[in-house]
């Protein structure tokens, strides 16, 4: 079944529902993986840990985040989904409070995960044009 995670809660993924005051809704304020299910087992999940710690870190997050509770709800996601070829996705944000771009020092970490099936896709060929991303330099 494909579920969603707000917290600690678990229920279907059209379920789920995130508060409007939630920071990653008005500004992103939060690091996310993505992680691909293979056969029952998480692909490279050291070094996913390691880069969400990472992220964390350079965001000052690390310190209010609780590495194994994020393990421990991975492993309890997986195991009630029980899609052994799945796509899981989780993201930690500095949680709810008012719009406001400076965030307060005591926030509490907000956890949003799902698992959706996943099927790889049958390979094609296309023809494309590239362009150069601007993106990145017109933050405006």
């Amino acid at each position: 079944m494909e579920i969603a995670m707000v917290g600690d809660t678990i229920v279907p993924l059209n379920e789920a529902m995130v508060s409007g005051n939630e920071r990653s809704c008005y500004f992103g304020d939060g690091v996310y993986e993505a992680i691909r299910c293979c056969n029952g087992r998480l692909f490279a999940l050291d070094r996913h840990m390691a880069r969400l710690k990472n992220s964390l870190q350079q965001m000052d997050m690390l310190e209010k985040v609780d590495m194994e509770q994020v393990q421990h709800r991975i492993d309890r996601a997986l195991a009630e989904a029980g899609l052994p070829d799945s796509m899981l996705y989780f993201h930690i944000t500095r949680g709810c409070a008012l719009r406001s771009h400076d965030y307060i020092n005591d926030w509490k970490p907000g956890f949003y995960l799902t698992v959706r099936a996943f099927s790889p896709q049958e390979k094609r060929t296309c023809k494309v044009i590239t362009h150069p991303d601007w993106r990145w330099k017109r933050c405006d």
